[in-house]
C-alpha cells in the first residue's frame, strides 16, 4: 500500500497516515518517544493500511478472472484474521501478571490498618494492585505516563528500590509524600532495616511505615 500510493497512486489521507509513521520513526530515532509506544501507534496505523489494502484488492480481482472467487477471498481474510487474533490474544492473556492470594491479603491489611489518603510506595507493577485493593494513593502504576512527572516518577522509584543510602531514598519518597513502602519482591533495600522504617506487616509481602523525614537546613 505505501508503495503504491507514493508512486502510483494519490490520496491525501493516504499520505496523512504516513506522515504520521514516519513523524513516529524520526521522534523514536531521537529518543523522544519510547520504543514500544511508538511500535504500538504504528502497529494501529499500519492496520488501518491493511484496510486499505483490502479495498484496492477487490477491486482489482473484480477486473480479472478470479471475480467469481471473491466470496472465497473474503473467507480466506476472515479466517486468518481470526486466527492471528486468537493466538496473539492467548499469548497476552497468558502473560498477564495475575495478584496471588499473599498480595492481595497485604493489601487488604493496608486497608484496614493505614490511614485513608495515605499514599503506600509499590513497584511500578503492584501500582494499581496498593489503589484497587487497599484503597490508597500509589506513586506509580502502570499508565504512569498519564501522570504529572512520568519520568520523575520512575527515577524515583528506580532509586529508593535500588539504592543503599538512607538519605537518599528519604528525600524522593518526600517528594512523593510517601508514608508507608511495601516490598513484594522480597529484596529489602539495604536501608530499610534501620530506625527510619517500622516493619508493621511481616508475610510474603512486607509493608513498613516511614518514621522518619528529611529535614532542610536553611542557612
Amino acid at each position: 500500500v505505501i508503495y503504491q500510493y507514493l508512486f502510483n497512486l494519490k490520496d491525501r489521507y493516504v499520505y496523512l497516515i504516513l506522515s504520521f509513521i514516519i513523524s513516529l520513526l524520526v521522534l523514536t530515532s531521537l529518543n523522544l518517544v519510547r520504543t514500544a509506544h511508538a511500535l504500538t501507534l504504528i502497529s494501529i496505523t499500519l492496520s488501518i493500511l491493511v484496510g486499505v489494502y483490502y479495498s484496492n484488492f477487490f477491486r482489482y480481482i473484480r477486473h480479472t478472472s478470479f471475480f467469481n472467487l471473491e466470496r472465497f477471498f473474503i473467507v480466506v481474510f476472515v479466517i486468518l484474521f481470526t486466527a492471528n487474533s486468537l493466538v496473539f490474544a492467548l499469548i497476552f492473556s497468558l502473560d498477564i501478571d495475575v495478584a496471588n492470594d499473599s498480595e492481595i491479603r497485604a493489601m487488604e491489611w493496608a486497608e484496614k490498618n493505614t490511614p485513608v489518603g495515605s499514599t503506600i510506595l509499590a513497584p511500578i507493577k503492584y501500582g494499581h494492585l496498593v489503589t484497587h485493593v487497599s484503597g490508597r494513593k500509589n506513586v506509580i502504576d502502570s499508565r504512569f505516563l498519564l501522570s504529572p512527572d512520568p519520568q520523575s516518577r520512575l527515577d524515583s522509584i528506580t532509586k529508593i528500590y535500588s539504592s543503599s543510602f538512607l538519605i537518599n531514598s528519604l528525600e524522593e519518597m518526600a517528594r512523593w509524600e510517601v508514608d508507608y513502602v511495601a516490598v513484594f519482591e522480597g529484596d529489602d533495600p539495604k536501608y530499610i532495616s534501620g530506625n527510619c522504617f517500622t516493619l508493621l506487616y511481616n508475610k510474603d509481602i512486607k509493608v513498613y511505615k516511614k518514621v522518619c523525614n528529611v529535614v532542610e537546613l536553611k542557612s
